[in-house]
Parts: structure tokens; sequence; C-alpha cells
């Protein structure tokens, strides 16, 4: 056996057993699992960022609800202060016709005169 056909049955040997093409492939073997490993991480990214719009869409809608709820108690509380008030008015318009003479048997408002304790009114007389 001379020398090229041993250097040739090493050379075949090695390229059926697939190390020259891994030495040949290896860099772009390495940059398509960098590539892999790149896509996975991206698609881990979305996965949360997707949660995230997910969660602050439900967060969304319970503040709008917790506003609206807010905005109601506003109105109510608006109400029951303009019925307070129509309510302290009328008291106090009620309290000006109020017989001040607690002993007078037939209490009307007072429109006449007190003297000595007992109603001057001519209505009472």
């Amino acid at each position: 056996m001379d020398w090229t056909t041993i250097i040739a049955a090493v050379v075949s040997a090695l390229s059926t057993g697939g190390i020259v093409s891994a030495l040949l492939y290896y860099r772009e073997n390495k940059r398509a699992r960098q590539l892999d490993n790149e896509k996975s991480v991206i698609e881990e990214w979305q996965g949360v960022a997707n949660e995230w719009k997910v969660r602050c869409a439900e967060l969304k809608t319970s503040l709008d609800a917790k506003d609206g709820k807010i905005d109601a108690l506003y109105r109510d509380n608006n109400e029951l202060r303009k019925r307070n008030d129509r309510l302290s008015s009328a008291n106090t318009a009620l309290g000006i016709f109020k017989c001040k003479v607690l002993g007078c048997d037939r209490r009307q408002p007072p429109f006449g005169r007190i003297e000595g304790g007992e109603c001057t009114n001519p209505a009472q007389s």
C-alpha cells in the first residue's frame, strides 16, 4: 500500500463518520443553537408581556368600576346635601311661626305681642 491509498482511506473514514462535516459546520451549528436560544427567550418574554397586558386590562376594568361607584356616591352625597339644605330651610321657616307661649290653650302662630307671659294675640282672645 502506498501513502495515497492510506490517506484516501483515512479521509473517507473520517468523512463518512461525520467528523469532517462536524468540523466544517461547527460555526453554523453554534450560530443555529444561539438563534434557537434567543428565539426561546423572546417567546418567554412575549408570554410575560401578554400576561401583563391581560392583567392591565383586568385592573383597568376594576378601576373603571370603582370610578363609577365613586361617582355614584358623590351624586348620592350631593342629593343628601340638597335634601339637608331644604329641610334646614323648612325648619328655620317653621321656627318663625312657632308659638312662644307654651301655656296658651289655643296655640296659633305668634303674630301678636307677648306681655307678661300671656298671649295677647287678638285671634286667641
